[in-house]
């Protein structure tokens, strides 16, 4: 996560102000104040030689009236700190004449005037050479600056310096803050607007061209994310609405195929229950003729009890199923139950052998029976019957018609239909394995598909194995075809094992 900094735009881009300033200002005053010791210097030279032009002057006006005492008494008079350092006057053949100090100025005659700069007895001096009429007269003057002098000019720069920095920073404060700082304070107010709720993009403040440029970059992008949000809203409401139908749909899918099964059921339940009823019709007419003893009268009845029972039981078994096609996730006739949507699917497999036992497609039909002592899966019992019963008849209908095909068999030698289990430590397993044709390899890829059937015209919708898949998926499980299984068909439900 980036580290926000503590100090604003205005404040950041001051402080670089600040230290450009610096950097400009600060040799602006070394320099100022070099240039004020330079001017001082320069002063304190010309005061040098011209008062060592007096001097001069003052040495010849003694020399042309006076001896040589004289002159001596006029150079010396000049002498000391702040005039005549050293000096010597001397005739036009180098005859000494006057001198003083306590080095003489080491200058050799010239025949003009003749100035320069020397430190003598650590004294800034300037040596004067000037060859006058009556003499020559070599000086060197005191030069020597207070440059402290200097350090009221240094400070007045300083001062000035300091005021125009501070001066310049104000405004630069001002218009930073007036044309940059406060519209980008708008376009973050209008961005924490947005964000919170708002659904409007209010005004900036004037600024700069390239804060007007991002304030309409930002309203352009603010009002395409308000089209594209109550677009979005829309497709989710539509979403919404197709996702309830959708979900009304496939109950209403589910069911049908549940009903669907149970008019399979009772249709291959006719012929079961068609039996006893003409045993039962043939013995209550011989009971009724009269003509039985009383013993034959009760083994009749005996009789009659025995099939009213068997078809009592085929229809309680009918109805039992009928009635689990409800919502409720219950199963009447078993009580197998692990938790809610959850079921043990052997009470459930035994179920389903009694849904298809006096069925007529499975008389040359075996089914065999392998699985744990327990194995609880996270599906209903409706459901998970609903999902076996339907791979059984599918199965069923493959042998029967393979039977019934081109090739007739007239062994008609019985098939069977594997119930398989396994429990593992993730996950559980039941596979539906028949000894049927299979499923053509044109169609594994898609049999899962709604409306693709292996079927006649008429004789199946195609929707049997997509109810089935969506019932498995809805509960986190899969259902797949065994591609390996190469003895006919076989379907796989995979389910997560529950902790």
């Amino acid at each position: 996560m980036a580290l926000r900094s503590r100090f604003g735009l205005r404040t950041q881009l001051l402080a670089l102000f600040a230290g450009l300033a610096a950097a400009f200002l600060a040799p602006v005053y070394f320099t100022g104040a070099s240039a004020a010791r330079a001017l001082l210097h320069a002063g304190r030279d010309d005061a040098a030689r011209a008062l060592g032009r007096a001097v001069a002057a003052h040495v010849e006006e003694v020399a042309r009236h006076g001896d040589r005492a004289a002159i001596q008494r006029a150079l010396s008079l000049h002498s000391g700190p702040g005039g005549v350092l050293a000096g010597r006057v001397t005739d036009h053949q180098g005859v000494l004449l006057a001198e003083t100090g306590r080095s003489a100025a080491d200058t050799a005659p010239t025949v003009r005037e003749h100035t320069r700069n020397a430190i003598l007895n650590g004294h800034r001096v300037v040596l004067l050479d000037l060859p006058l009429r009556t003499v020559e007269v070599h000086l060197a003057l005191d030069a020597e600056v207070d440059e402290h002098r200097a350090d009221p000019v240094a400070r007045l720069l300083a001062l000035l310096a300091a005021l125009f920095a501070a001066g310049l920073a104000f405004f630069t404060w001002v218009l930073l803050g007036r044309f940059f700082v406060r519209p980008l304070d708008a376009l973050v107010g209008n961005a924490e607007k947005i964000a919170a709720g708002a659904r409007t993009f209010a005004s900036i403040p004037t600024g700069t061209a390239e804060t007007e440029t991002l304030a309409a970059s930002l309203r352009t992008m603010s009002l395409s994310l308000f089209a594209k949000e109550k677009a979005l809203q829309d497709k989710v409401r539509e979403l919404g609405e197709a996702t309830l139908r959708l979900s009304e749909t496939s109950s209403a899918l589910v069911s049908s195929e549940h009903y669907a099964g149970v008019g399979k059921l009772a249709a291959g339940m006719a012929h079961e229950i068609g039996n006893p009823i003409a045993a039962l019709l043939g013995l209550q007419e011989l009971v009724l003729s009269g003509d039985l003893t009383p013993e034959e009268q009760l083994d009749f009845v005996a009789r009659m009890h025995k099939e009213t029972t068997r078809i009592h039981g085929v229809l309680r078994d009918l109805l039992d199923y009928a009635r689990s096609g409800g919502n409720d996730g219950s199963l009447a006739s078993s009580g197998g139950y692990a938790a809610a949507g959850s079921c043990d699917a052997v009470v459930v497999v035994d179920d389903l052998r009694k849904l298809l036992a006096p069925q007529r497609n499975f008389k040359d039909i075996t089914l065999d029976i392998a699985l744990p002592p327990s194995m609880i899966v996270p599906l209903p019992a409706p459901r998970l019957l609903q999902v076996l019963l339907n791979l059984a008849m599918n199965a069923a209908d493959a042998m029967n018609a393979a039977d019934d095909g081109p090739a007739h068999r007239t062994d008609r030698a019985p098939h069977v239909i594997h119930l398989l289990g396994t429990a593992g430590e993730s996950e559980v397993r039941l596979s539906v394995c028949d000894t049927g044709p299979g499923v053509p390899p044109s169609l594994r890829t898609k049999i899962f598909e709604p409306f693709v059937t292996t079927k006649e015209v008429g004789a199946g919708t195609g929707l049997g194995l997509a109810v089935c898949k969506g019932i498995v998926e809805a509960a986190g499980g899969r259902l797949e075809l065994d591609g390996d299984y190469a003895d006919g068909g076989a379907f796989v439900l995979t389910f997560p094992r529950r902790r």
